[in-house]
């Protein structure tokens, strides 16, 4: 037994989350009657299947609301994040038809995180922080004493400082020659 029931609740909800969010921004590029695959296109549907699944989250009973909207987010960070494994293990590809999705994460998490709501903010932040964190080490990104004090202080920030290391493919140290 690896994980207890509750934590199998919890990871269920997560991936239910993020398997709602990719079929949401699919349909919402039929309903914003998309015709071809372009970056606005693109932010468009994220922007959609973001502030439904948010507004969604924020109608239930109000006990549930932080639990609801904490899913919610962490859902749709999964589904960016599993996009954003492939950049992180591969390499950054040059932008075609879609913005990188480590940008995306990170607008579609902008747009919706209660900075006013510390359970919502640190439980958002510093869960898309640490998993970055840990794709990055699996991937051989290196990190040493001046990245310590870039990987310390608002999970937020932290999480930012991340993706900039991953969108320059900086995998050997703090900062570029």
């Amino acid at each position: 037994k690896v994980l207890t029931p509750g934590q199998k609740v919890v990871g269920e909800g997560i991936f239910r989350n993020a398997a709602a969010w990719i079929l949401l921004h699919e349909l919402a590029h039929l309903d914003l009657r998309h015709s071809a695959s372009t970056i606005e296109n693109e932010k468009e549907a994220d922007k959609y299947a973001t502030d439904w699944m948010s507004t969604e989250a924020s109608k239930s009973t109000k006990a549930d609301v932080p639990a609801d909207r904490l899913a919610a987010n962490l859902g749709i960070a999964t589904a960016l994040m599993w996009l954003s494994v492939f950049d992180i293990f591969f390499g950054v590809e040059p932008e075609t038809t879609h913005q990188h999705t480590f940008y995306r994460l990170e607008d579609c998490l902008d747009s919706i995180v209660k900075k006013d709501d510390e359970f919502e903010y640190i439980g958002t932040w510093l869960s898309v922080q640490l998993i970055l964190f840990i794709h990055m080490q699996a991937a051989g990104f290196q990190f040493d004493e001046a990245d310590g004090k870039k990987l310390s202080g608002d999970p937020r920030d932290v999480t930012k400082y991340l993706i900039q290391r991953i969108a320059s493919e900086d995998k050997t140290g703090c900062e570029q020659p």
